[in-house]
């Protein structure tokens, strides 16, 4: 099959649904597909063109994310052409905005069928604009976008009921989790986190715990950071890291301060994907309080590297942990402090949960993903219009 896939955000940006779009491309490639992206340029950071991408300018309407994201201005002469000379047969949408809504309008005028992916509950990022905060706004502008694809592609059973309401119980709706690079996320050796931990200040006995991610407020990384704080102040061998970018990051480095915990909170900024492992290569905890995540990698990614998971509880992480073995899942934010302070206080029990998680973690890959989703495409364009 010839496949194109649409999104409104692209390297150097790093986020979920990057990951699991260039994931799939690379997950169908290896099956013998042909599969071309169509998305935008992160201004100031511009990529270069290839044979099998085309990514248009954007005007910069970031929101205070610090993500990069914008209004893709399409050519759409440029679009076909594209599109018409790699022979595509389906198109992939990842987003719903200027980029999603041009694979839309493409599909139809190429006559081709299109899926779609929705990866986030939008309703939850009201804090980016007083656009989301209007409720049918939303809903309306979502079912405009989903209605007319052939298949809805949901990550995770968190997002069924909400599309069931909006769509009629009619949508051909297939739940295909979003895939990972088990092989690009692996413990590190005790050498290699010395080293690594030596450059940060960290001492080699010491406990870290991450919160790995976006630094806002869907992400609730104020809550998440007392749950830390609370835990350093049980143990003068215990870190925290920040990793990551976000509206909060500011705020929180002034409350790490006045918890007199500036010492032993490292916040590491934005950091290059590349990079990202070797912060949960050094961590032996990885937590989070958010319930915003329709299919949340970074747990995974957290416990292929060797971290105990401490999550709240949230059908998007139902998959990322096993209860006992390799992780806790908290029902309050208090909980989720005392589950971490437990694990500080317990190193064997911590030790057992490091060595556990990598096989929680391993359960889903690239190439399990691609052959899923190789299934609803077929489908989908023997159905299609």
């Amino acid at each position: 099959m010839n496949i194109a896939i649409f999104m409104d955000c692209y390297p150097p940006m790093k986020n979920g649904v990057i990951s699991s779009a260039l994931m799939l491309k690379r997950g169908l490639e290896a099956r013998g597909h042909k599969v071309v992206v169509v998305s935008v340029n992160v201004e100031g950071k511009e990529i270069k063109e290839t044979e099998d991408t085309l990514l248009f300018p954007q005007i910069s309407l970031d929101f205070g994310s610090k993500q990069g994201f914008g209004y893709a201005l399409i050519n759409r002469k440029k679009l076909i052409n594209f599109l018409n000379k790699h022979n595509t047969q389906l198109i992939h949408i990842h987003t719903e905005f200027p980029v999603g809504k041009a694979g839309i309008k493409a599909a139809k005028k190429l006559g081709i069928p299109y899926v779609a992916t929705s990866h986030t509950l939008w309703e939850q990022y009201s804090n980016y604009s007083f656009l989301l905060k209007i409720k049918p706004l939303v809903r309306t502008y979502l079912k405009n976008v989903y209605k007319k694809a052939e298949i809805l592609i949901l990550p995770s059973l968190k997002l069924m009921d909400y599309y069931r309401k909006l769509l009629g119980e009619n949508k051909r709706i297939e739940v295909v989790p979003n895939p990972m690079d088990t092989e690009l996320f692996l413990p590190m050796s005790e050498n290699e986190i010395i080293k690594h931990r030596e450059k940060l200040g960290i001492a080699r006995d010491a406990i870290v715990i991450n919160c790995t991610g976006r630094v806002g407020p869907e992400k609730r990384v104020i809550e998440t950071f007392f749950a830390m704080a609370k835990a350093l102040k049980k143990s003068t061998n215990a870190f925290a890291l920040i990793v990551g970018d976000g509206p909060e990051l500011e705020k929180l480095k002034k409350i790490a301060e006045k918890e007199g915990l500036s010492s032993r909170v490292i916040f590491t900024g934005f950091v290059n994907w590349e990079e990202i492992k070797l912060y949960y290569g050094i961590s032996d905890i990885y937590v989070t309080a958010s319930t915003s995540e329709i299919d949340g990698l970074t747990p995974i990614e957290a416990a292929l590297c060797g971290n105990a998971i401490v999550v709240r509880r949230d059908l998007a992480f139902s998959d990322k942990l096993e209860p006992g073995k390799s992780g806790f899942f908290a029902d309050t934010d208090e909980e989720l402090a005392d589950y971490l302070i437990k694990l500080i206080e317990d190193r064997k029990l911590l030790e057992s949960f490091k060595k556990f998680s990598p096989q929680v973690g391993r359960k889903r890959s690239i190439p399990l993903h691609a052959e899923k989703m190789e299934a609803v495409y077929i489908e989908a364009i023997s159905s299609g219009r």
